[in-house]
């Protein structure tokens, strides 16, 4: 989530293309991103998105374990050196001996999750929260933002709220164990501010949210110039479930579905209810449909199921085998996606050759991403259309 309207410079990163399932403005993307190898505790160079009074910064950082965290910035300051120093004071205390490792260039589509989507069997994801240092009334808005996305209708997703805790984010103390942990720290704020951070651990399976509880970062009820704190955390559990940001109008104007989604990437002022945009987004990860859902979690579909196809962008999980033989069916794709571990996208393209399709076979419980100049559809049962 980024403060105010985006002026100047782009935020070269691959988490942060937009979503939406209704926008269908352009094919693959390839973006290259400003690799630079940074020195642990050394943030000099890094991509700085610039957003009104408040900047955003994306980062992987490793700790001593060698895990590596994806971490998203808010960032109170006057520019981008201030910005950078900011989150310079800011990671000692977040990821002590944490090390900042090198961006890559990768080929994306119009939506990209925000790393991982959580299994089926890792549902409904608990997460426990930690007052320390917290305003009052701040437990209150936190259970409202996870409660939001549990209520979304068509989808299984779900949280579990398991209450106050005394557990830590583990991102300050490289403890990792898969508890979620939503807590408060205060960050220095001298001559810029970090107003929240939020973690994606790839391969432990966890996220954790942390937020500034120094006055200086001005956390409160959204009224009297306050950050408030139900509208970001609400927006941070949409990364948490999966969800990148519904629009980065460096691409082109933002639809109005995604202009007043709540995942939208700049922050408005209080904004606690999920837009169309946002219920659509968590449907297409984590649809309701029992056929669907069960072939998502790695099993065969017990009956048909259709995949519909529209102009554009659509997420669909298509029949184990030969993604060629599914597109005989769905005759309008010209191209088919997938993102696969380590960040690099894979593509299936018509009249390609076999050299240049590097995606061949739809695996059990991937959802790919298909693009299409017009609309199709095609019937599936058991792998067969």
């Amino acid at each position: 989530m980024d403060f105010g309207p985006q002026q100047g410079s782009v935020r070269f990163n691959w988490e942060d293309f937009p979503y939406s399932l209704a926008m269908a403005k352009w094919s693959a993307v390839l973006l290259l991103v400003l690799a630079s190898v940074l020195t642990r505790q050394v943030v000099t160079g890094l991509p700085v998105v610039r957003a009104g009074g408040e900047r955003s910064l994306d980062l992987v950082v490793e700790n001593e374990f060698g895990h590596r965290a994806q971490m998203h910035f808010l960032v109170r300051a006057g520019d981008d050196s201030e910005a950078l120093a900011a989150v310079t004071l800011a990671l000692p205390a977040l990821m002590p001996r944490g090390a900042v490792v090198e961006s890559r260039a990768v080929v994306s589509a119009q939506f990209t999750p925000w790393g991982w989507n959580w299994a089926g069997a890792e549902l409904p994801v608990h997460v426990s929260y930690n007052p320390a240092g917290s305003p009052r009334e701040a437990e209150a808005a936190v259970r409202s933002a996870l409660d939001a996305w549990s209520r979304v209708e068509g989808s299984r997703f779900r949280y579990a709220y398991d209450g106050a805790s005394a557990a830590r984010p583990g991102t300050q103390d490289g403890a990792y164990d898969g508890v979620n942990v939503i807590g408060w720290l205060e960050l220095d704020c001298a001559g810029g501010c970090v107003l929240g951070v939020t973690s994606k651990v790839d391969d432990i399976h966890e996220v954790d949210i942390v937020l500034n509880s120094n006055p200086s970062a001005q956390p409160g009820d959204g009224r009297g110039g306050t950050v408030d704190i139900e509208t970001t955390v609400l927006h941070e559990a949409g990364h948490m479930a999966g969800l990148e940001h519904s629009c980065q109008p460096f691409f082109g104007p933002c639809s109005d579905s995604e202009a007043t989604a709540v995942m939208f990437f700049r922050y408005l002022g209080v904004h606690r209810t999920l837009g169309p945009d946002d219920a659509a987004g968590l449907r297409a990860l984590y649809p309701r449909d029992t056929a669907l859902a069960s072939f998502s979690d790695g099993g065969l579909p017990l009956s048909g199921w259709p995949v519909n196809v529209q102009a554009g962008w659509t997420l669909a999980v298509l029949p184990v085998g030969a993604i060629e033989v599914a597109m005989h069916s769905l005759h309008c794709v010209s191209g088919v996606y997938a993102k696969q571990p380590g960040g690099t996208w894979t593509s299936w393209l018509r009249g390609a050759t076999a050299s240049v399709n590097t995606l061949t076979v739809a695996e059990p419980g991937r959802a790919y991403w298909l693009y299409s100049p017009g609309a199709c559809s095609a019937s599936f049962v058991d792998g067969q259309p």
